[in-house]
């Protein structure tokens, strides 16, 4: 299977960095965790004038042109609910739709910016919500989180298997983002400060963090694109290998901010910094939907039962583009 990105989306992906513009926006997420919507609403229109409506979900190529602009607005702090807009567009819907683990009173992030708000369960089912509670960017773990509470099934209780796992998928390529700054910024510090004489990057313990960092983002990169893929050629097994990206994310989010702050001392703990917004602008994702103990709980219950094969097809079976 051939995972390399085709030109046509990396080019897509390079324009998409250029309008969000990192240094811009991270002075935007600041504004914003201080409570400043409008902050908020700037990346989301800067998102929509870069024709993100155009793409056509169902095929994989533009998906991942989708995937690799939610891995943009990650790097910036996830200012804007772009997995949830694509996945409204996916489903058919206007507004915003977020994943949940159940019909029950949940949290969803951004709902302020949303003209309408639904959620789509793990099994596939959509049901609007109304707003319980909103948000509060004093809320350091979930800043722009507000609680709801669904409303019956919509469309007659009709559901799409591969729906949840689309939310999911994109909204790990938002966690991929962000670590991917956060080993950016990890990789100039050590460059650029010193210490006894001489630049961070030559202590060895400050090597092996950076590495362990760069080995988990690769990680997280093949996999969240392998299941891009997936979720378009076996989405009879498309939550399985959400379920299984989840896990994934969550786990590399941890590794990776915790190298990272040990990489950058007491600096990286103050929350003017880029690290420090990027960090809390991940913490919702531990618990929303669904903890990581649920994730791996759901996932054990819906592994294949014909072999270690059918989770992870070994051979030539297609490519990304």
């Amino acid at each position: 299977m051939n995972l390399d990105v085709p030109e046509t989306v990396l080019e897509f992906a390079a324009t998409a960095r250029r309008a969000l513009a990192d240094d811009v926006a991270l002075s935007r997420t600041r504004a914003a965790m201080d409570g400043d919507a409008e902050a908020r609403r700037s990346v989301a229109r800067a998102v929509a004038a870069l024709g993100a409506d155009d793409l056509d979900l169902t095929e994989l190529h533009d998906a991942l042109a989708a995937a690799h602009l939610c891995m943009e607005v990650g790097r910036i702090g996830g200012l804007a609910p772009v997995a949830a807009q694509l996945t409204a567009r996916r489903a058919g819907r206007p507004g915003l739709v977020q994943a949940a683990a159940s019909a029950s009173r949940t949290l969803v992030d951004h709902a302020d910016l949303a003209d309408a708000l639904a959620v789509v369960t793990i099994d596939g089912a959509v049901h609007e919500v109304s707003v319980h509670r909103g948000a509060d960017p004093h809320h350091l773990l979930a800043p722009f989180a507000s609680v709801v509470d669904p409303g019956p099934a919509v469309g007659a209780g009709a559901t799409d298997a591969t729906l949840w796992p689309f939310a999911e998928t994109m909204a790990a390529f938002t966690v991929l983002g962000a670590v991917t700054a956060a080993t950016d910024l990890s990789r100039t510090h050590l460059l650029q400060r010193h210490q006894f004489g001489k630049p961070l990057a030559s202590f060895q313990a400050l090597q092996h963090r950076f590495a362990d960092c760069q080995l988990a983002v690769h990680g997280l990169y093949e996999l969240a694109h392998y299941t891009l893929w997936a979720l378009h050629h076996r989405p009879a097994r498309a939550l399985a290998d959400a379920l299984a990206l989840r896990v994934a994310a969550l786990e590399t989010s941890r590794s990776v901010f915790r190298h990272a702050h040990q990489i950058h001392a007491a600096i990286g703990l103050c929350d003017e910094h880029a690290l420090s917004l990027l960090s809390r602008s991940v913490q919702v994702h531990q618990y929303v939907p669904m903890p990581i103990d649920a994730t791996v709980e759901a996932l054990a219950v819906r592994l294949p039962t014909d072999g270690f094969d059918a989770l992870f097809p070994i051979g030539p079976v297609g490519a990304v583009a």
